[in-house]
């Protein structure tokens, strides 16, 4: 089953049908869709079919009109230098390069590199990277409730491996890389997930995050995501561990592991960094979703 962001729709009233057109927030649920769309017709006797003028406010079904690439991008064939690039990995790689410009500039507030063309992208490398687990969202309205303000240097890389995360003025000079090992709740023993709150966290506040990052010189298969770094920030988060940092820069090359049941702040200490571990019993916080003006609206 995949769930693919539908965001809000853009179209124009069609005056000829008397189409009533709203722009909405819509999301495309696809699982067997064909057996779906089967199921979705209207039925009328002869005495009983609307007046023509009103048919569509009695009709259970609509449309939705977007983008191709925020609906569907396949890869169906290989690249060949010099042939279209539609239905190929690397122009699937492009679409949703250009989907993350928009929503980390739109929704998110972030300052950003202009993306360059397709081709001189496959050529040279992406001018950024930004990757995120689905359930980060998946609607970009959330995601921009996550994730406010913040920057991506030129051939910067942001991969978010989770959920749940509280991210505000975030600077990424080279590569970022956060990953929860259990992103939406914790797994039985025989490996199914539970979908609870006992998931990773990560809280960043005014975080910079500076290191030499992505090695452009050597070959890199960026569509695959196996990309050669001179240096890398991970913060690997094990079970319900949560990882706080604010007011700090981290810079260079780092590894940073949080246990299952502990949760570690990095502070400022004489111009160093420090990382202090405390042992937790429960989550310490967590995102409370409400409807609010028929949006989905985010506490802690």
């Amino acid at each position: 089953m995949k769930n693919r962001e539908g965001e809000q729709t853009h179209s124009k009233t069609d005056s000829s049908n008397d189409l009533k057109v709203e722009e909405r927030e819509a999301a495309r649920l696809e699982s067997t869709m064909q057996n779906i769309a089967d199921c979705l017709i209207d039925r009328y006797t002869e005495d009983k079919i609307p007046a023509c003028a009103d048919l569509h406010q009695s009709l259970q079904t609509f449309l939705t009109y977007n983008l191709r690439r925020k609906t569907i991008s396949t890869t169906k064939k290989s690249f060949v230098q010099g042939q279209s690039l539609l239905e190929t990995p690397e122009g699937c790689f492009y679409d949703m390069l250009q989907n993350a410009y928009e929503l980390l500039k739109q929704y998110c507030s972030f300052d950003l590199p202009e993306l360059n063309s397709c081709e001189y992208t496959i050529l040279n490398g992406p001018a950024f990277i930004f990757l995120f687990h689905p359930a980060l969202g998946p609607l970009y309205s959330i995601i921009g409730q996550k994730l406010r303000k913040g920057r991506l240097f030129q051939h910067s890389e942001l991969q978010l491996d989770i959920a749940e995360i509280d991210c505000m003025e975030l600077h990424v000079e080279g590569s970022l890389k956060i990953t929860a090992e259990d992103v939406m709740g914790n797994r039985t023993e025989e490996g199914l997930i539970q979908y609870n709150a006992q998931g990773g966290k990560c809280v960043l506040r005014r975080v910079k995050v500076i290191n030499r990052g992505i090695d452009r010189q050597a070959t890199s298969c960026y569509w695959k995501n196996e990309i050669a770094r001179h240096e890398l920030c991970e913060i690997l988060i094990h079970g319900n561990g949560e990882f706080i940092a604010e007011d700090v820069t981290l810079q260079g090359n780092w590894m940073i592991e949080v246990e299952k049941g502990f949760r570690v702040r990095a502070v400022n200490q004489n111009e160093t960094v420090l990382f202090v571990k405390e042992k937790i019993d429960a989550p310490s916080w967590g995102w409370n979703y409400s409807i609010s003006d028929g949006r989905i609206v985010l506490n802690k």
